[in-house]
Formats: structure tokens, sequence, C-alpha cells
């Protein structure tokens, strides 16, 4: 048998070397890779669960709502609270307090699901 040269057995673990050093790089960037689309889908899953803790909160809903009769003062609001959702009807009131009114509930996070508005009443249904 002929013996091996020791220079192309250094050669080869040469060889071996870089190839192994390329394939650990290439490794460690599809890592990081991995890892930021990690931290990016954590943060929209928490931005996901705080908007549906908003939304979803009853008694949150049902106080908000409270809080901007209240401080509009309207005496002529028909309320009425059912399972799924919230009937506010405003008949008789200046188109100033009807126009206060409607920016504050379209400023709160609230699930608006019926808006009718007409020269002097408002007739609102919002989801609980």
């Amino acid at each position: 048998m002929k013996k091996l040269d020791p220079l192309y057995v250094i050669l080869l673990s040469i060889v071996v070397l870089i190839v192994s050093i390329i394939l650990f790089n290439s490794s460690i960037k599809k890592l990081n890779k991995s890892q930021d689309e990690l931290k990016n889908i954590s943060l929209i899953a928490i931005n996901y669960s705080n908007m549906k803790n908003d939304w979803n909160d009853k008694k949150n809903t049902i106080i908000k709502i409270d809080q901007i009769i209240r401080s509009l003062k309207i005496k002529r609001i028909d309320k009425k609270i059912t399972k799924k959702k919230i009937k506010i009807k405003i008949e008789d009131v200046s188109s100033n307090n009807l126009d206060k009114f409607i920016n504050k509930v379209l400023n709160k996070k609230l699930n608006i699901l019926k808006l009718d508005i007409t020269n002097n009443s408002i007739s609102l249904e919002v989801g609980i």
C-alpha cells in the first residue's frame, strides 16, 4: 500500500475545518433569524391579549358608558343592558350635547354594533 502524504492529510483537515465553519455560521444566522421572529410573534401575542382584554371586559364597558353619560349630564337617556349588548337611546337633546356624546363614544375602546344619528337623537348599540 502506498503511504499517505502528510501534506494531503493536513490539506484535507483544513478543507473540512473551513466547511464546518461555514456551515456553523449559516446555522447561527438561521438561529438568530428564528429568535427575531419569535420575539415579533410574542409582541403580537401580547398586543392581541391586551386588545382582547380591553374589548371583552363587560364591567369595564358598562363603566365607560356610565362615565360618558354622567359627564354630559343628559337626563333623557333610555339605557337597556342585555347579555350581549347595551342599547342607548338619547332623544330631544341639543346638537352640542349630541356632538360631545358621539365624540366621547368614538374615542373610547368600545365595540360599537350600531349607531344611528338624527338631528336631535342618537340610537347606539355597544357590544359587551
